[in-house]
């Protein structure tokens, strides 16, 4: 049986791929490097940031 189509917002999707970027970053640490798996875990920490920031900018100028 297919599961429906999932409707997500672009928030939700930002968030889902800030949490797979911190999450490449540190399971992959020991094979890409110390300073590049850093580098992944800031990316997806500054995307995740960013992405609550905007939503509660939307939230408060509703």
């Amino acid at each position: 049986m297919a599961l429906p189509p999932r409707h997500e917002s672009p928030a939700g999707l930002a968030f889902r791929t800030a949490a797979v970027l911190m999450g490449i970053g540190v399971f992959f640490m020991p094979a890409l490097g110390t300073w590049a798996g850093l580098a992944l875990i800031g990316l997806g920490a500054a995307l995740g940031i960013a992405t609550f920031a905007y939503a509660v900018w939307r939230m408060l100028t509703a």
